[in-house]
């Protein structure tokens, strides 16, 4: 069975999100930072809602 093409997209994306949140582990916390996180969350979380509902 293969994995439908938008659906490996979206792996694709959530991997490179969580890769650049790994990378941003090593700044110092400032205000920037944390809408960086946020921003990151809520794109894994759109991408992830349309598998979860």
């Amino acid at each position: 069975m293969s994995i439908p093409n938008n659906t490996k997209y979206d792996m694709q994306e959530i991997n490179h999100q969580v890769n650049i949140l790994l990378d941003l582990t090593n700044e110092e916390p400032t205000n920037k930072l944390l809408k960086s996180f946020k921003s990151i969350a809520k794109k894994i979380k759109i991408i992830t809602d349309k598998y979860a509902n």
